[in-house]
């Protein structure tokens, strides 16, 4: 039976039924998935093409655009999985990052795996078309994917192929793909780029709040696994969960999961889009304090089994450690919450009349 994510703790019936449908496949591959520490790590290509072919890696888009419809709360519930279940697919990147930006912009989804990021290109007009330049920086899972959607600071969305781009390898500590492409005089389909509001500023946002998404669930997962290891492991004739230091650890990580899903919660934008940035910084820096807080106890919990590559453990530790650094460091959002505490009552800011 699959356990239940991290951001349910409030689904309605309709998102109940959605996170039991979408886990059947994370879980499936869970256990059968290589484990790789290696800046070569592959794209999990069996999952990535189930979740598609069942339009799991299209929600939160709108369906005239090649989308499977839904809100942004479904498509946290996909993101939680994938974070609880340490998934080795751009899901995040496609699904929350591209396929937001390319709404935003008119542009229709992307048929394969997509990843998006910030960028400043150079456009010229040719007698065959409109060509695009420049140099794009830790790209995630750029690699593995057939598109690359990029925001540029004037407003710009172009979807670059890339197959047509020169892509060096790179990685972030856990070995996911963060890769340098270089676009050199692509050209662009014309309805491969469009124009938005939208800032950069807003994109690094939207980054941060997936990856929270994510950080939640493989925290609430390694929680639960170490629940099960205390209650079925035993030293001195009784069950480790039976000893006061280690309840009290647990008792810990608890606390701290519960802070990130509050956080997380707060942040998810509802129907009306309206701003949060207040709100995912505030998330974000208590990220940066929940996440080693959460790894050094649950790895304390299992001992020396914690750290073996068989058991699991790993995968969610090393990637929240990995991930709450992604999207801006914990000075850049820390300034952002320092900034808005210089220009607001701060009792508004507690309680949330001022976002």
């Amino acid at each position: 039976m699959s356990e239940r994510s991290d951001v349910g703790m409030f689904l309605s019936s309709h998102e109940v039924e959605l996170e039991t449908v979408a886990a059947r496949y994370f879980d499936a591959r869970r256990d059968r998935r290589l484990w790789s520490c290696e800046p070569d790590a592959c794209l999990d290509v069996e999952l990535w093409d189930a979740l598609s072919a069942n339009g799991f890696t299209a929600v939160g888009i709108d369906e005239h655009l090649g989308g499977s419809g839904g809100t942004a709360a479904d498509a946290a519930i996909l993101l939680s999985l994938s974070g609880r279940t340490a998934a080795a697919i751009p899901l995040m990147e496609h699904m929350w990052l591209a396929g937001w930006l390319l709404t935003q912009a008119g542009i229709p989804l992307a048929k394969g795996p997509s990843t998006a990021c910030a960028g400043d290109l150079t456009f010229e007009r040719t007698s065959r078309g409109l060509q695009v330049s420049g140099v794009l920086e830790r790209v995630p899972w750029a690699r593995s994917c057939r598109e690359i959607v990029v925001l540029c600071p004037d407003g710009t969305v172009a979807m670059v192929p890339a197959s047509v781009c020169s892509i060096v390898h790179g990685a972030n500590p856990i070995g996911e793909p963060r890769d340098r492409v270089e676009v050199g005089r692509v050209l662009l389909d014309a309805d491969g780029i469009g124009r938005t509001t939208l800032g950069q500023d807003e994109l690094l946002a939207r980054g941060a709040l997936g990856r929270l998404i994510q950080i939640e669930g493989a925290a609430r997962a390694a929680l639960e696994r170490s629940v099960r290891y205390v209650g079925q492991r035993e030293q001195f004739g009784r069950p480790l969960a039976r000893f006061q230091a280690v309840q009290q650890r647990l008792a810990v990580v608890a606390r701290e999961c519960a802070l990130l899903h509050v956080g997380v919660r707060l942040c998810i934008p509802g129907p009306g889009g309206s701003d949060r940035r207040l709100d995912i910084a505030a998330a974000k820096h208590n990220a940066s304090l929940s996440v080693p807080t959460i790894v050094s106890n649950v790895h304390q919990v299992h001992g020396a089994m914690g750290i073996t590559s068989e058991y699991g453990l790993g995968e969610l530790t090393l990637r929240m450690s990995a991930w709450v650094a992604e999207f801006g460091s914990d000075a850049y959002w820390s300034a952002i919450l320092a900034d808005a505490c210089g220009q607001d009552d701060i009792w508004d800011i507690v309680t949330g009349a001022v976002r």
